[in-house]
């Protein structure tokens, strides 16, 4: 499903609320008119959650021409739209400029209740992969992050997997990054744990 970011986005430009699966035969038309490229009604109610989502993520030329429906060239820019850390009252971060980054940062990014990825960075957008959940990603890849943002899906521009080099990959296609953790807050909370539990262990 979509995150309420892009369906924000594209019901601006639609300028009518999506609420009843039927609408999406009059939104799939109009997407259609403006962008040049076909994409059905059936795709647009699995995004919206009308129907049943399949197993795989959407497809990057789907994802495209919303992209380009809402005014941008990719889903990639559309990304790339916001930059820097930015942290709400509650510290709760919404997105990271890798560029910014230092090596050795660590995140937790978080794609609905289950699917995660824990990442340390390196050099140049480049990040290692410590631990992966219910995405197509593994402990030891490595991958090339720009940016990422709450409510949209990260997308990796190369990927390293025991020395051989792919080409783009999406994680978190419909449901978007739901949350992001500093690692290092993590760190601190655990050894917080472990020094309780050896004083608990010493009394």
């Amino acid at each position: 499903m979509l995150s309420p970011i892009i369906k924000k986005k594209i019901t601006g430009r639609y300028r009518q609320e999506v609420k009843y699966p039927k609408q999406c035969e009059a939104l799939a038309s109009a997407m259609n008119a403006v962008c040049g490229n076909k994409i059905s009604a059936s795709t647009l109610k699995r995004l919206w959650g009308f129907t049943k989502a399949s197993e795989g993520q959407p497809r990057i030329w789907t994802l495209d021409i919303i992209a380009e429906y809402v005014g941008y060239k990719s889903w990639e820019e559309l990304q790339n739209d916001i930059a820097g850390n930015k942290v709400s009252k509650n510290k709760r971060i919404e997105s990271v400029d890798c560029s910014l980054l230092k090596p050795g940062k660590r995140f937790t990014v978080m794609f609905g209740k289950v699917a995660f990825i824990k990442i340390e960075y390196k050099a140049k957008n480049w990040f290692t992969v410590l631990d992966a959940h219910k995405v197509a990603l593994k402990a030891g890849d490595e991958v090339q992050i720009e940016k990422m943002q709450l409510d949209f899906p990260v997308l990796i521009k190369k990927m390293k997997r025991s020395g051989t080099l792919t080409t783009a990959l999406i994680i978190g296609g419909v449901t978007g990054i739901t949350e992001i953790t500093d690692g290092e807050t993590e760190k601190v909370n655990a050894q917080k744990q472990s020094n309780g539990l050896l004083n608990a262990t010493k009394q």
